[in-house]
Order: C-alpha cells, then structure tokens, then sequence
C-alpha cells in the first residue's frame, strides 16, 4: 500500500470539534501487524489562504485537505515537533516515506 492509500477521512470527521491542532496520530490494526508498529500519521491543516478555514471544525475539513501517511513510532516526535513549529510541511514528511509507504527518518 503506498501513502497515498491511507486516506482516513474518518479519524479527522470523528474528532471532536474543539479538538486542538491539525494533527493525529493514530494506532490501527496495521500498527499491531509486522515488527515495526508504524504508526498512521493524519494532518488535515488548511490549504488556502482563507483565514476562516483555520477557524473550522475537524469534521469540516474538506476530504481533499485531509493527508496521511505511516511513520515508525521512533519519528513521532520529530513530525509533531517539525510540523508544530512549521519547521517543516507535512508534504515534506510525506514526500520522504520509503516506497512501502512508511517514514523511518530522513537519509543523511
């Protein structure tokens, strides 16, 4: 499955409304298979520049804003640092998963 497989409107749309951020991290029943546990990372920020989008609810996040990808756990607190700071985008993370859809880290 690649990254682009993981689309889970439904972590985001059952969130609750005064959830805080445009981040989870979620464990699945993928997470319990094979020895590395990923985990299904969901960011579902705004993407234009309307500054009513970043007042909405986490169930009014258009399907199209919402994007995930799998991490190791190891990387958890390296995507929720880089993304809380806007150090980094999501697609960043996204974009240096390995081809089985799972982000180990960045190559030196």
């Amino acid at each position: 499955m690649s990254h682009s497989d993981t689309h889970n409107p439904w972590v985001v749309r059952s969130l609750p409304a005064d959830y805080p951020g445009y981040l989870v991290f979620v464990v699945d029943a993928q997470s319990d298979q094979g020895n590395e546990h990923s985990l299904l990372v969901v960011g579902f920020s705004p993407q234009g520049e309307d500054p009513k989008d970043f007042d909405r609810k986490p169930n009014q996040t258009p399907l199209e804003e919402i994007r995930s990808f799998r991490a190791l756990p190891s990387t958890i607190q390296s995507i929720e640092n880089n993304l809380t700071i806007a150090n980094m985008d999501f697609e960043d993370f996204r974009n240096a998963v390995h081809q089985d859809g799972i982000f180990r880290g960045f190559e030196s």
